[in-house]
């Protein structure tokens, strides 16, 4: 099993279930192509796809990269064999750290 196919796999057990998560992808990106990524690195590996669509709340926010949101995990299965995980029903918890605050807060750390 490859890492993607490991990732899809520990996903399946959080399905039905809502869970907290950091955005990979910024509103700018998100607004042109109408999808956008999220990770849950302390549940599983792996990024979960989530559409605009299935996201009103998240339509006009100006979110950021790293930003806290809440989601339900759920099987998208129009897609047949091809059936993955995805984000629905996605609500902005907080803003998360900036990067280049970790970045400082590493260097200053001994």
């Amino acid at each position: 099993l490859g890492s993607e196919c490991k990732a899809e796999a520990d996903i399946e057990q959080f399905e039905g279930q809502r869970i907290q998560g950091n955005l990979r992808s910024q509103w700018q990106l998100v607004k042109e192509k109408k999808w956008g990524f999220v990770a849950c690195n302390d549940l599983f590996p792996g990024n979960v796809f989530w559409h605009l669509e299935e996201n009103p709340k998240m339509k006009d926010l100006k979110f950021q990269r790293g930003d806290v949101v809440e989601f339900e995990v759920y099987r998208d299965i129009s897609r047949g064999d091809k059936s993955q995980s995805r984000a629905r029903n996605m609500e902005f918890i907080q803003a998360g750290e900036k990067e280049e605050q970790k970045v400082r807060e590493k260097k200053l750390t001994p």
